[in-house]
């Protein structure tokens, strides 16, 4: 059985492959890179890229990475966890085989990239298709219209005869075929202005990292923002996981959650906090000034948005304590489905 969950974050102000890709989120104020791992900002052993503000050469994060682990149905512990990015790895490239979530060291090689998105180049993209369908291209598009090749690369289809997914990366279907085809209108799905597509696993060797046993995920990763003049958004990137359960093992007392290097002027002595009414931690310096930014200097925050769906199994689960429940009959933002009754 297949599970889907949906896991958005935000982030505010043994076969070993070590990715050499990575892709560059500069849209807004934060200068910041994913790579092939699915490894946040450390795409590149010992170097960080989280830039506020962007070009500015600090960084306020060092590091940061998802973390799964449950126990199964045979009572053992289920767990992917990286932390840094090194030749140890819990977190592989690419999708995993459906039913036994394997994979091999050519399909991780074949993924072993990220895919930048641009909604400008998506607004050219549908223009020039409607253009076609209006006989209006000589005027609208005079010099033609270059497809770019991110678009074309898109990895909207796994290996169905291999035992992956044939729909992976989501896109509109223009002709509705079901099969993606730029140069028949249709064009990729995703969030934000400017977008970093990754698809990794936890299924491709040896959890070398955590020393866990591998659970059979498949992690689908966005890492968006916007150019927006609202200042908030202006320091904001975001951060979206679709989770699939490629394997048969289900696990119980599950756990996901966001490992964070905070890294703010002099990391030797940074601070971290909670607030768990907000599901956000947030990581301050530890002192009233720092040499990199003056004084004060400033915080930074990850906070959950929108976690995981209960299984709907006509249940009418218990709310939590009031200090999680509210009108949507939610844990805050930490699930959905709760409360929903028979």
């Amino acid at each position: 059985m297949r599970k889907f969950i949906p896991l958005l974050c935000l982030v505010f102000s043994s076969i070993h492959l070590l990715a050499q890709t990575y892709g560059i989120l500069e849209t807004n104020n934060i200068r910041c890179a994913v790579n092939s791992h699915g490894q946040l900002f450390e795409v590149i052993p010992g170097s960080q890229i989280f830039e506020v503000p962007a070009g500015s050469g600090l960084s306020t994060v060092y590091a940061a990475n998802l973390w799964v682990g449950g126990i199964a149905g045979d009572q053992q512990i289920k767990l992917a966890a990286e932390m840094y990015f090194s030749n140890e790895h819990d977190w592989f490239p690419g999708p995993l085989t459906i039913g036994d979530a394997t994979t091999t060291e050519n399909v991780m090689q074949q993924y072993d990239q990220v895919w930048i998105a641009s909604a400008s180049d998506i607004a050219t993209h549908i223009a020039y298709f409607n253009a076609v369908a209006n006989n209006t291209v000589e005027e609208e598009f005079p010099d033609g219209y270059t497809m770019p090749q991110w678009i074309i690369n898109w990895p909207a289809h796994g290996d169905y005869t291999a035992g992956y997914d044939f729909y992976l990366a989501p896109f509109f279907d223009y002709d509705a075929d079901y099969v993606y085809d730029p140069f028949a209108g249709d064009y990729p799905l995703f969030c934000g202005d400017e977008c970093i597509y990754f698809i990794f696993n936890d299924g491709g060797g040896v959890h070398e990292s955590s020393g866990g046993q591998p659970i059979g995920l498949e992690i689908h990763g966005m890492l968006y923002a916007f150019d927006d003049s609202d200042p908030m958004l202006q320091n904001t990137v975001f951060l979206k996981y679709r989770i699939i359960n490629r394997g048969t093992q289900e696990l119980s007392d599950a756990y996901m959650g966001m490992f964070t290097d905070f890294d703010i002027g002099n990391p030797a002595n940074d601070y971290a906090g909670t607030l768990v009414q907000n599901q956000a931690i947030y990581g301050y310096n530890g002192t009233s000034s720092t040499e990199e930014y003056n004084a004060p200097p400033p915080f930074q925050a990850t906070q959950l948005l929108a976690g995981p769906w209960l299984d709907n199994d006509d249940t009418d689960n218990p709310l939590p304590d009031s200090e999680y429940s509210s009108p949507t009959l939610s844990y805050g933002s930490a699930g959905w489905g709760f409360g929903d009754g028979a």
